[in-house]
């Protein structure tokens, strides 16, 4: 018994430096963070149906490493996800910064956040004691309801030209307010994919629901939708998401 102790000991001793030494989540801890501020400014519970997300995590890579990670963190702490449709990545290119955008289809609040870069960097202690709010190097809340934008011009103005939202204000007022007017999921999807909304991706949307009316697909296997734009625009985003009908096929 004597020897089975101290061996127990010196087992305990090498499990706990393993538990302690966990990878260091950063971009968990990130949309977590974002998703906190978001809550607090906008003033919603987990799992709101009167709050949308949208960002860019998942595109955009930042030091070298995917950001995908911050979708779990957001999901987690907001309780918003994608197949609830109130959470969507906005495709951007991956050089792009990072960015979060909650918005709130009751008040026309809207809360955007720009990570800061110096975050990336802290540990994981470092973090652990820093505000949430500390984590972006630009946090603005705004009003985002595009009807009352078109009522008050100069505030309208005030959000596009000084770039409230980061340069984002175009793509994101017009997504989260075709969201909050109830647009179908294919149609985010299909917008969310093309970046913004636009009579261009509105109509290719028309497009494909007439064909589908016509001339439905009756056969899966032996059948198939192509399409031949000319010229082609920003309809063609649509049937790449919606259709599969992607230039590479």
């Amino acid at each position: 018994m004597r020897r089975i102790i101290p061996l127990l000991l010196a087992l305990c001793c090498l499990l706990i430096p393993i538990s302690v030494v966990a990878e260091d989540d950063v971009m968990y801890d990130l949309g977590s963070r974002a998703a906190e501020v978001g809550m607090d400014l906008l003033k919603f519970e987990p799992g709101a149906d009167n709050i949308l997300a949208l960002t860019n995590a998942g595109h955009a890579i930042v030091k070298g490493k995917t950001t995908e990670r911050a979708l779990s963190g957001l999901t987690d702490k907001s309780g918003l996800r994608n197949g609830d449709n109130n959470l969507y990545q906005i495709n951007r290119p991956d050089w792009k910064g990072l960015w979060f955008y909650f918005y709130n289809k009751d008040s026309g609040m809207a809360a955007y956040m720009e990570p800061d870069p110096s975050f990336y960097s802290m540990s994981a202690e470092d973090r652990a004691a820093l505000p949430a709010d500390k984590a972006f190097s630009q946090v603005t809340l705004m009003n985002a309801n595009l009807d009352k934008l078109l009522a008050n011009p100069s505030e309208g103005n005030t959000t596009f030209n000084k770039k409230k939202f980061g340069g984002n204000e175009f793509s994101l007022v017009g997504l989260s307010n075709v969201w909050a007017a109830g647009a179908t999921y294919d149609f985010m999807n299909a917008a969310a994919f093309h970046d913004h909304l636009c009579p261009g991706v509105t109509s290719g949307y028309m497009i494909i629901k007439y064909i589908q009316k016509v001339l439905p697909i009756t056969n899966q296997t032996a059948e198939t939708y192509i399409d031949i734009g000319c010229p082609n625009w920003c309809k063609e985003d649509a049937f790449q998401m919606i259709w599969d009908s992607t230039p590479g096929k």
